[in-house]
């Protein structure tokens, strides 16, 4: 049974992904305790998903965070994604 999303949060990813490091652990936290929240990873800047590296430990412990990724693509367009990896794909 799908879980009911009643309020979602917006993590705003600016002006770099450096920002991520510094509240990942009160992000995780967060999704452990408020199973009605729904997390949004929205990136303004094109060049923050050319930041990820989908190895990286930060970006596998955000991945178990955020339920859907927005961004700006290098043309200018907004894309919404379901993960990290999906989202660098759409990029290039």
């Amino acid at each position: 049974m799908k879980k009911e999303i009643k309020h979602r949060m917006i993590f705003i990813c600016s002006p770099s992904l450096g920002i991520l490091d510094n509240w990942l652990s009160v992000l995780y936290k967060m999704k452990q305790n408020r199973e009605d929240l729904e997390f949004i990873f929205f990136a303004p800047n094109a060049a923050t998903i050319e930041q990820i590296n989908l190895e990286a430990p930060l970006i596998k412990i955000a991945s178990k965070v955020f339920d859907d990724v927005i961004f700006q693509s290098n043309k200018g367009l907004y894309i919404s994604s379901d993960n990290f990896e999906d989202a660098k794909k759409q990029y290039k």
